[in-house]
């Protein structure tokens, strides 16, 4: 979750392994259209070793959140309970079938994040708030 653009970037993986999470940053930096400069995670297992490895190569910095303490999570606990809300409660028949249900998600994720509106930008799209 971008901060500041509010951009989700969503993938389904085989396990919480580190080697899936560094994949996947590296997919995010690559479709990224902005630079990345930092990376906030909390400290679970899935960030080490290769994840960690990954920020260091592309240099970004690391910042970790500290244990329960909600100000550092927010913004991903809000848009965690978003996706249930809105895409997971209404796809549990897609469940089953892990390749519908990756091209639904994809399809959530797209309208998510180029036409829903936001209530932190004032409730104007995304890339208008960009623009």
């Amino acid at each position: 979750m971008d901060i500041v653009t509010k951009q989700a970037w969503v993938k389904l993986v085989p396990s919480f392994k580190s080697k899936h999470a560094s994949l996947f940053l590296k997919e995010i930096i690559t479709a990224s259209w902005y630079k990345i400069h930092t990376i906030q995670t909390d400290n679970g297992s899935e960030f080490e070793p290769y994840f960690d490895e990954s920020v260091k190569e592309t240099n970004l910095t690391h910042l970790w959140n500290y244990p329960k303490h909600p100000k550092t999570t927010g913004y991903v606990e809000r848009f965690n309970w978003t996706i249930q809300d809105e895409f997971l409660f209404e796809s549990e028949d897609y469940l089953l079938y892990p390749e519908e249900f990756k091209t639904k998600l994809t399809e959530w994720l797209v309208w998510y994040n180029r036409e829903r509106p936001h209530q932190s930008l004032e409730y104007i799209y995304r890339l208008t708030s960009i623009i």
